[in-house]
């Protein structure tokens, strides 16, 4: 279910069912601090997560970036790590 705020027309929550540890449990997220992006998108930058009562979590945004350039290479997958050098051997 969403609840809207009639006055900005901003989702104010969303609450559903979940499990969690094979528990069904109420879910409830809430949204708050609503600042415009520099590309004009609305984004809540506080969001409160509730799940049945036992377990909270509290989220804060600090800052969103859209569209921004990212180096390719950080999609790279990473070259291995050189096999260990083996002790020389003295023959015998």
């Amino acid at each position: 279910m969403f609840v809207i705020d009639a006055t900005t027309w901003l989702v104010k929550s969303i609450s559903g069912k979940g499990k969690m540890q094979d528990q069904e449990m109420d879910i409830t997220s809430t949204f708050s601090d609503y600042r415009k992006t520099d590309v004009g998108y609305l984004l809540p930058y506080s969001i409160d997560l509730n799940l049945g009562g036992q377990f909270s979590l509290s989220i804060v945004v600090k800052k969103v970036e859209l569209n921004k350039t990212i180096d390719p290479a950080v999609f790279e997958m990473p070259k291995p790590a050189p096999a260990p050098a083996t002790p020389a051997t003295k023959p015998t």
